[in-house]
């Protein structure tokens, strides 16, 4: 293993960007907000931090340890130089309705691309997959639990 796949921590860049956030919304505020700020990162940028750490790791970009070693780099040997997978993760990457499982099966349909191949591209990146990687998130909802009071 080089020491570019190397696995990085998800939780520790997490509690990076949760730092960051809380400095940099305490300044704006003048006062510290812990509770808010914690709150605010998690509803505002939670689910698109790990969509991309999930595509970054599948793409085989950077390995993160939390979401598994049997997916590092799926994509690098399933889709070698196939230019509607690359085309499929470049929506996944852009987001937004059309870069979501529907989206690309709707534009796939109106461009009359191979429905069976787009089936097998959106099996392999199993997109849906970092958002029932929960645990992260409930490891860091305890760690954090004096910061956050729970309904």
């Amino acid at each position: 293993m080089t020491t570019a796949h190397l696995p990085l921590s998800v939780h520790q860049v997490v509690k990076r960007e949760l730092d960051l956030h809380k400095w940099f919304e305490s300044e704006k505020a003048g006062m510290d907000v812990g509770k808010y700020a914690f709150r605010d990162w998690m509803q505002r940028f939670w689910d698109k931090f790990l969509r991309r750490r999930w595509l970054e790791h599948i793409l085989g970009q950077v390995h993160w340890k939390e979401l598994g070693s049997e997916n590092f780099g799926i994509c690098e040997h399933e889709f070698d130089n196939d230019p509607l997978a690359h085309e499929i993760v470049r929506l996944f990457i852009e987001g937004g309705n059309e870069g979501e499982n529907l989206g690309i099966i709707m534009r796939a349909q109106d461009l009359g691309w191979p429905m069976e191949r787009v089936f097998e591209i959106l099996h392999t990146i199993d997109i849906n997959t970092y958002r029932v990687v929960r645990q992260i998130q409930e490891c860091l909802i305890r760690e954090f639990a004096g910061l956050v009071s729970h309904p």
